[in-house]
């Protein structure tokens, strides 16, 4: 299938690499944080369109064209007049190499390469807020795994995250930062910030070798780990820094935050695992309804020692059983198409998770709980990733059941606790406005819809957007922002 790329690749040959990365910078940017664009890419909007998605081109396809241009790109010769016009070519080169690799997946695989091209896609279609920075600093802000990240990063939490939003708020106006940024905005905010710059960088050899160990020149040539995800920033030779998708930068100091603790021994299990069940608590807390909260609580025996769930919320009708989980999909099962052993591996773990909830579940039921009493209301087993696993299709949550039934058998539960009390798997950013609309919808109202049969594989965000349109939701923590933003910063 190599021939099918080299169009793409034969062209950018014959372009400047910087000026092309150049170009994907601006484009990039106007789609997510609505920029201007320069004269020389306004054909690219020419009549201003407010919904980006209707431009033709998308985040995704940058993404994989900023990859490419590292590979291909001429770093000094080439041409470096790259209007809208040179990038409409790439990029409709891009989608053609995509198009034809994808030409031989049948009928039957469909559904899971639906699900890859969710990974590849929908994180770059849900825009960056608030909400994310506030939620990715009060969990990196709990006990123990705060202090990790400061050992890691010789910063305090908070110093990190402003410093990651001043490198933001700084590439959305300024192309490259000169090799003295570190310390000028170092000055302004109070704290060196060179390991926070150094941690996100690399060099282009840097990257070209590692996009080459990832490359993937088959049908999953479009899906393959951009190492720019880890390494946002590129210093280049003089010592100007550059930003080629800005995205990436505020996801790494965010969500990306996972790459250093998971290189630490212990530390998901140990620090992040608490911190994240922490954080969960703290956002039930924030929501306001008439809720009944009730925490994790240990039981058993001393030989036996148990936990209960991590959460239980109980209202009138109904109660929630929540299991919270730092699990994260592989980058390798981001990119194969199901069934195959990468993607298998994966969702064993989430299996696993889902067995844990009900085996603690049947715990509950048989009156083995200190701290909750079972009851004729309806009960929800709710399970809620820190990572976005996109289990949207309804071939992948079958295949997953049969994953927990398999899992069931072998700790012999009743795997009528299946049918019984259905689970359901969401996304924190899903769980935050979940939790709002239940309280006031109630729990019952929201999760029995959920569970319906015309609603199998839907995902938790659309379904409260068809179903609940009228509740209001909002910023739980709003006051983080002066934690974040504590002064205006004047860089440049």
């Amino acid at each position: 299938m190599r021939h099918l790329f080299k169009p793409l690749r034969n062209y950018l040959r014959g372009y400047n690499r910087e000026a092309m990365l150049s170009a994907i910078y601006y484009l990039a940017n106007h789609i997510e944080w609505n920029t201007k664009l320069p004269p020389h890419l306004i054909q690219a909007n020419p009549f201003g369109k407010k919904q980006k998605i209707y431009l033709g081109f998308y985040l995704w396809s940058l993404d994989t064209l900023a990859r490419e241009t590292l590979l291909y790109g001429q770093p000094y010769g080439g041409k470096h007049n790259v209007d809208w016009r040179a990038c409409a070519r790439a990029l409709n080169l891009l989608r053609d190499a995509e198009d034809q690799a994808s030409a031989g997946v049948d009928d039957v695989s469909i559904f899971a390469e639906m699900t890859r091209i969710a990974h590849r896609q929908f994180h770059w279609q849900q825009s960056f807020s608030h909400d994310d920075l506030a939620r990715y600093m009060r969990i990196y802000g709990q006990p123990g795994i705060r202090q990790v990240i400061e050992a890691e990063y010789a910063l305090s939490v908070e110093q990190l995250f402003q410093g990651g939003f001043a490198l933001l708020a700084t590439f959305l106006t300024h192309e490259m930062l000169s090799p003295t940024f570190a310390k000028d905005a170092g000055d302004l905010l109070g704290f060196d910030m060179a390991p926070l710059m150094n941690r996100f960088s690399t060099t282009i050899p840097n990257l070209t070798d590692r996009i080459l160990e990832e490359q993937s020149l088959d049908q999953d040539w479009a899906y393959t780990f951009n190492p720019l995800r880890s390494s946002p920033l590129i210093t280049m030779p003089n010592g100007n820094v550059r930003c080629p998708i800005t995205g990436m930068l505020s996801r790494r100091f965010t969500d990306g935050m996972y790459f250093e603790v998971g290189k630490i021994p212990d530390a998901l299990s140990r620090y992040l695992g608490p911190a994240y069940q922490a954080y969960v608590g703290e956002v039930l807390t924030a929501v306001e309804g008439d809720l009944k909260i009730i925490a994790e609580a240990p039981y058993g025996t001393a030989r036996r020692p148990k936990n209960t769930v991590d959460w239980i919320v109980e209202d009138k009708m109904g109660v929630l059983f929540i299991e919270c989980k730092v699990l994260r999909l592989g980058k390798l099962a981001r990119s194969k198409m199901a069934p195959a052993p990468e993607t298998d591996h994966e969702y064993a773990k989430l299996a696993k998770a889902i067995c844990q909830t009900y085996q603690t579940l049947q715990d509950a039921i048989d009156g083995h709980y200190p701290n909750w009493v079972s009851s004729t209301k309806s009960i929800y087993p709710l399970i809620v990733t820190m990572d976005d696993w996109n289990l949207f299709t309804h071939e992948t949550q079958n295949a997953l059941t049969e994953m927990a039934l398999s899992e069931m058998k072998k700790r012999n539960l009743n795997p009528d606790l299946l049918d019984n009390f259905p689970y359901k798997i969401c996304h924190i950013r899903e769980f935050e406005r979940a939790m709002q609309v239940m309280a006031q919808a109630g729990i019952s109202p929201v999760m029995s819809g959920l569970h319906g049969k015309d609603r199998l594989g839907w995902q938790m965000d659309g379904y409260l957007s068809t179903d609940f349109p009228k509740e209001l939701t909002r910023s739980l923590f709003p006051d983080d922002r002066s934690k974040i933003m504590p002064m205006p910063i004047p860089l440049r």
